[in-house]
């Protein structure tokens, strides 16, 4: 681990890309030598921090990145920043604007007091999702660095920590200690990078040179310079372990040994039986359980849960097809979903068979969110694995990795410890009977990357393409090769699962409208060059090309830079954001505009203007700004 220093995971380009919008706009200050003053330097890593943010949760807690986005707490990151609230919403709204990060989710929840709270979820949008990244290192004589580092997590004093915090530190300290000193990677990972990034293994331990993000992991492990955190006692660990992908954990090592994992048969149906019998016995004390409950039990310890619910749904077949298929159905349409009068078929099956069951877990649901059993869940989960399995190993000198409801060792004899505490873990304080399947590694000759897709290799076969990402975006339409989806920016719309042939169709249709505005641009450039035109927004070129299609015309010489078109002595026409411009009278102040809650577009507002200027002649030119 880098001691010493604080440093960023950031995207390649980052850096420079915010430096030069921060000086355009004057909020950088600069010396009489042209260096950033120490003010500037602060203001540019405050802005830094949230991409590291997202990035970090994108490396580290992928599952959850990719499903929910991160969510930024504006209270939590104004304090850490040391910023107003409107100057927080700047950065992120800047973020935004150039087409960094995107919204995925606003939740609106109740806290204490019913309080009204919003939380919103953020990612990186498909442009920088994969470009290639790197650690940046901070200078710490920046004052903020500075206080990130006297505030971080490992440097605050135990003495001043419950003690429910205390025993959380100590999982996670535990776990830091044995990757920094026994965990490794096979010799074929270190080929790997070597070749790849035709770097030697010395510039790869003590280098900071940029990967791809899908290798980030194991240069992070290289280097010793990652983080492993529980965000509460309540939560599970994450760490480089449980961000690699199954297909390469047999790459790790643990004490120069390939890691030998211990897990539950059907853990998530074993601990959903748990907190429904602790639920019920905590609500109706007492009172016997329900026999479907017991039912419940038997069949999640027998692991036949999933075959019983098919055989009720009429489902087998897909059970038999896709196993994984058919326990995300359960997971999204009942024990994930909201709850809902009209039940689906799988929430029809398992009341059929569960009713105590299903009504428990409605009530879990309805206490507070319905994420509230996804919360319960975990809770369960944690407190059997880490609080208590894990504690007993750890008593014990047995060496492992946390990986959520498994473990993982170095030696069998380790492992039929851990099997042995497990069992009787569960037994003692869940009151179920669990079985346990053993997972052992060929020894890999090569390091493979992740075999390519096969929606990829027919896409690229059909359209005649390389795909450097299986996501990119063409014309205003962001395309999903592997999930064969499409989203559409301009309309904020949500992804839309295509067929191959409608995919493919859709991708002809903005390959031919995105090759149509590049040829507009080549004009429009070389009539700017004439005219010495500067415009400063992508919007207005947007506008102009969607006008000139209604054929009118603007005379570019009547364009200024401020984006205001003078028609003649009464009227003038201004160009705002993709759904701010109106057509205005100089001298009444009469308009006729479209955007703010009505989000009128384009097509609408033109025959306004129309009716307003009448005969006026508009010779429409633009160009994009990149």
């Amino acid at each position: 681990m880098h001691e010493n220093n604080y440093s960023f995971i950031l995207p390649e380009g980052l850096i420079e890309t915010i430096q030069s919008t921060l000086k355009e706009n004057g909020k950088i200050s600069y010396t009489k030598r042209n260096k950033p003053t120490k003010d500037g330097i602060n203001l540019l890593h405050k802005y830094l921090y949230i991409p590291h943010l997202l990035l970090q949760n994108k490396i580290f807690k992928s599952d959850s990145y990719e499903k929910t986005g991160v969510a930024i707490n504006f209270t939590l990151i104004k304090n850490i920043l040391s910023l107003s609230s409107e100057e927080t919403k700047a950065i992120v709204d800047y973020y935004i604007e150039v087409g960094i990060i995107e919204l995925v989710n606003s939740y609106i929840f109740l806290s204490l007091g019913s309080k009204e709270n919003k939380c919103r979820t953020y990612r990186f949008t498909n442009e920088w999702n994969n470009v290639k990244v790197y650690n940046y290192q901070c200078p710490t004589d920046s004052t903020f660095i500075k206080r990130l580092i006297e505030t971080d997590y490992s440097k605050k004093p135990i003495s001043s920590k419950s003690p429910a915090t205390k025993a959380n530190d100590d999982i996670v300290d535990y776990q830091l200690k044995v990757f920094n000193e026994s965990v490794g990677l096979h010799q074929s990972v270190y080929k790997y990078f070597t070749n790849k990034y035709s770097v030697s293994v010395d510039e790869l331990m003590d280098g900071d040179i940029k990967v791809d993000i899908n290798d980030y992991i194991f240069y992070s492990i290289i280097r010793k310079d990652f983080k492993i955190t529980r965000p509460d006692g309540d939560s599970r660990i994450y760490s480089p372990l449980t961000s690699i992908k199954r297909e390469h954990r047999k790459y790790i090592t643990l004490n120069g040994k390939q890691l030998i994992g211990l897990d539950v048969v059907g853990c998530q149906m074993l601990l959903s039986s748990i907190a429904v019998e602790n639920y019920f016995t905590n609500t109706y004390d007492g009172v016997e359980l329900p026999d479907d409950m017991v039912y419940y039990r038997q069949l999640a310890e027998a692991g036949m849960l999933y075959e019983k619910l098919a055989e009720a749904e009429v489902k087998t077949s897909l059970l038999t097809k896709d196993r994984t298929a058919y326990k995300q159905r359960l997971y999204k349409g009942f024990f994930f979903s909201k709850n809902s009068k009209r039940l689906n078929k799988i929430q029809q099956a398992f009341k059929s068979l569960f009713p105590s069951v299903f009504d428990t877990i409605v009530n879990i649901k309805a206490s507070n969110e319905y994420n509230s059993w996804a919360i319960t869940l975990q809770k369960v989960e944690s407190v059997l694995m880490l609080d208590l399995i894990s504690k007993q190993l750890i008593d014990k000198g047995i060496q492992f990795l946390n990986l959520h409801d498994g473990l993982y060792f170095s030696t069998i004899e380790d492992l039929k410890v851990g099997e042995e505490i497990l069992i009787n873990c569960f037994k003692d304080n869940g009151g179920v009977n669990v079985r346990t399947k053993i997972e052992q590694y060929d020894e890999p000759f090569e390091f493979i990357e992740e075999g390519k897709d096969k929606n990829v290799i027919w896409f690229e076969s059909m359209a005649n393409v390389k795909l450097v990402n299986h996501y990119f975006k063409v014309a205003d339409t962001y395309f999903n090769v592997k999930k064969l989806t499409r989203k559409e920016d301009s309309k904020g719309s949500k992804s839309k699962k295509l067929t191959k042939k409608e995919f493919l169709k859709l991708y002809e249709e903005k390959k031919a409208v995105e090759q149509e505005i590049e040829n507009k641009e080549v004009k429009v450039v070389s009539m700017l060059e004439y005219n010495d035109m500067i415009f400063k927004s992508k919007y207005i070129y947007n506008q102009f090309r969607k006008i000139e299609e209604l054929g009118f015309q603007l005379d570019p010489g009547k364009i200024d830079q401020y984006n205001i078109y003078d028609f003649n002595e009464e009227w003038e026409f201004h160009f705002g954001s993709e759904y701010n411009s109106a057509i205005i009278n100089k001298h009444t102040r009469m308009s006729a505009s479209y955007g703010g809650y009505r989000q009128y577009p384009i097509e609408e507002f033109v025959p306004d203007i129309i009716s307003l200027i009448k005969e006026e002649q508009l010779l429409l030119q633009s160009i994009a700004t990149k």
